[in-house]
Order: structure tokens, then sequence, then C-alpha cells
């Protein structure tokens, strides 16, 4: 973080830039999640090829949808958008405006301040849940709080209170001390989202959280992302509850509800389930084809045929197919 250089006023925070001019060129910082320009990672030996090249685009507050063939580059823009992965962005820059008010060049991240970083701002929901196997589902929860050093006592029992905030029914807190190999695929899934958001985190990186489940599984999960982005996922629940998270997520879906100001929450979703995608994220998509940028947030999509068209096509994963959200 820098100590000197311009600053600015934005939504009430000041801002300042990580090193004086540096910034100067771009039209528009992203205050809510990343900025990136022309982000290259390489692969093999030598100067290898580039998974992304010439990525351009702002991410603000509520969903964007990143689409793309498999193999096209969506997983390691959110590992690299997530600081999981280090990759070399030359040229260009990766800028995060962080709750504190200051910005965060992606270069000066290094060592402890990079892991502070991802601990405290970031979530992730990885594919295929990847939850640890000899841990119950519960204890898989509270990781994120295990890695920001609280009690143990205190962990489980804030893990504990989100699977009863998330779950009018009961039944998956009913589980919670179960292995995951003992609960279904969807219930993976969801305990999955619970650990990334049980910290409260700012952006939440989604990677294929949808993916193999039902209609019904895929509203749970929905229903749960939208809470987050409302800000209402903490609250107590009950059998009148349930009913208003569906009318929850029925707004989000008609485009009634916003996210709360406040809370400036980020969601970066990976799908392959188009049509439900397109129409979650309100059209705003980052699209991507052989590591390029070819669509982004600021041309929203209207509907799966136009979504199919900017990727090229379809690939074995019948990624224009998914479940539809009526």
């Amino acid at each position: 973080m820098a100590t000197s250089g311009p600053t600015f006023q934005l939504r009430g925070l000041t801002y300042t830039y990580p090193q004086p001019g540096r910034l100067a060129a771009l039209p528009v910082v992203g205050w809510a999640a990343s900025l990136w320009q022309r982000l290259r990672q390489g692969y093999g030996e030598g100067n290898g090829q580039p998974a992304l090249v010439d990525v351009t685009a702002d991410i603000y507050p509520g969903v964007t949808a990143v689409l793309g063939l498999s193999g096209s580059g969506k997983t390691t823009l959110l590992n690299t958008l997530g600081l999981l992965a280090d990759a070399q962005v030359s040229p260009g820059q990766v800028v995060y405006a962080g709750t504190d008010g200051a910005l965060y060049d992606y270069a000066d991240l290094r060592g402890d301040k990079r892991v502070r970083r991802r601990r405290t701002d970031f979530g992730f929901v990885l594919q295929s849940a990847f939850l640890l196997p000899h841990f119950s589902c519960l204890e898989n929860v509270a990781v994120p709080l295990a890695l920001a050093g609280l009690p143990r006592a205190e962990r489980l029992q804030r893990a504990e209170q989100l699977f009863l905030a998330a779950d009018p029914t009961k039944k998956l807190f009913e589980r919670r001390h179960s292995k995951p190999r003992d609960v279904s695929g969807g219930e993976r899934q969801r305990v999955a989202v619970l650990r990334a958001v049980v910290h409260d985190p700012r952006v939440l990186f989604a990677d294929e959280p949808l993916s193999n489940l039902d209609p019904a599984n895929t509203r749970q999960i929905l229903r749960l992302l939208v809470k987050w982005l409302a800000g209402t996922l903490h609250e107590k629940q009950d059998a009148a509850r349930d009913v208003e998270d569906e009318l929850l997520l029925q707004k989000w879906l008609d485009g009634s509800l916003q996210p709360d100001g406040r809370k400036d929450r980020t969601l970066l979703l990976v799908s392959h389930t188009i049509p439900m995608t397109v129409r979650f994220a309100h059209g705003r998509c980052l699209v991507i084809r052989n590591g390029k940028l070819v669509r982004g947030p600021d041309r929203p999509l209207h509907d799966e045929t136009e979504a199919t068209h900017e990727m090229g096509g379809t690939d074995d994963l019948g990624v224009s197919a998914g479940v539809r959200v009526p």
C-alpha cells in the first residue's frame, strides 16, 4: 500500500494511488473489486504461451459472470484476481480497492501482505467443492476462521450459527458433523458456499458452484449467494423466512433487488449453465475466448444465443445447456 501519491474521493472513501501518477492513463478505477489491464500468465518453459492476453475491464459490486469454453482461461482469471496464482502481469497491472480506502497494486502484494489480503477480503468456492475429506462439514466451514486465528470453540460456534441461518429446513444443519463423503453433492456445494462466506468477505470468487446440480439444489445455492449479496445471510431462519428467501431470489432475478450498497459485495461467477448465469448476472458478463476478452460487462448480454455466439460455440460440457431458472 502506498504512503504517498494522488488521492480521489469515491462513495465516501478516500483512495490513494499505489504510486504517484502510475494510474493516470486509466479512465476509471473499479472501486469495489478489481481493475486489470493486459493480464498475462505464461506456462511452460521459456516464454511459454500466455493464458490471458489484453484483458481490460472494471468490476463493480453485484454479480459479474465469467463465460467461456473449456480451456479459455476462466479459472486462470479467477485464480489471478483472487491472489491464488502468482501470475506475471506484463505489461499492465491489477489494482484492487480495499475496504480500508486504499488501492492495492497486485505487483506490490508479496508474502504476508498477499496472504492477509486474500484471507480478509476474498472468499472462494472451488470446483467440485474441494472440501477437506477428514474434516466434518462444520469443521470445513470453520477453516477460514481458523486461518484468521480464532480459537476453535469460537470458530465452530460461528460456523454452526451460519448453518442455522442458511438452512431454514435444518436438514443441512443436522448433517453438520458428517464427513463430506457422507452427504449429497448438493449438500457439499452448499457447505462450500458457507465456507467461502463465513468470514464475511467483500469479494466472492465462485468457480462452477452449480455444476452437476439438479434444479432444486441450484436454487438453494442461488439463494445463498443472493442472501450474501443482500447482507441477510446471517439472519435467523424460520419457515416464514424460507418463503422470504425464495421471494428474495425471485426479486434478484427480476432485477428489482440490488445489493446492500453499504457492503459493496462483488461476486465473480464462473458457470457453464448459460441461461441461468446470464439472467442471474443481469447480462453483466466477461466473455473469454482463447484467452482474450471479447466482451466486457459494459456491454450486457441479452440471452443464451448471444452468449454462445460471443463464446464461439459450445464444447463437450454442453455450455449452452444447463439449468433454466423460471
